[in-house]
């Protein structure tokens, strides 16, 4: 499926350029080229379906390591695409399926003590997910870093149990 110029909208928030799918619409044209995002690194751009944000549904967040992007998945069908920020060499973000275990809309790191706001844990070892610096490469202790308005409608989305898949 090729999405229409027509049905994609952008709008600049925080230095994200966020694009929103209001309308799907499949075409045999040639594709439209996707607008450069105005960062150094072309990966800073989240992409919102609202049409799948309005269904209910089975959750589930997946974290491509590699590509530095997560996916937030509502019955199987992509809400939302954004850059992520993982583990530097020597705190690698850990691989594997995992489950939300808790919530925390004001949270303060006890080993490294700054905020990590909309902290999502993954496990009892510090690992989670929250708002933070999205740069071109690995730059965390371990979390996986989300920009704000990625993260946010994320938070209020899931709830402790939702599977997170890191690979």
């Amino acid at each position: 499926m090729i999405l229409l110029p027509c049905a994609c909208t952008q709008k600049q928030e925080s230095g994200v350029k966020v694009y929103r799918l209001n309308t799907a619409v499949a075409t045999t044209a040639k594709p439209h080229p996707t607008p450069t995002p105005p960062h150094k690194h072309s990966n800073f751009h989240i992409v919102k379906n609202d049409d799948v944000w309005a269904t209910n549904g089975e959750k589930h967040l997946e974290i491509d390591l590699a590509r530095q992007r997560g996916t937030f998945y509502i019955d199987g069908r992509a809400a939302m695409e954004f850059p992520v920020c993982t583990g530097r060499k020597g705190f690698e973000t850990p691989t594997g399926t995992y489950t939300i275990k808790e919530k925390r809309r004001h949270h303060r790191s006890n080993i490294y003590h700054v905020s990590m706001p909309c902290f999502m844990r993954l496990t009892y070892d510090g690992i989670g997910l929250h708002v933070g610096e999205i740069r071109a490469t690995p730059a965390s202790h371990g979390c996986i870093r989300l920009p704000h308005e990625a993260c946010l409608p994320i938070f209020h989305a899931v709830s402790p149990g939702t599977k997170v898949v890191i690979y």
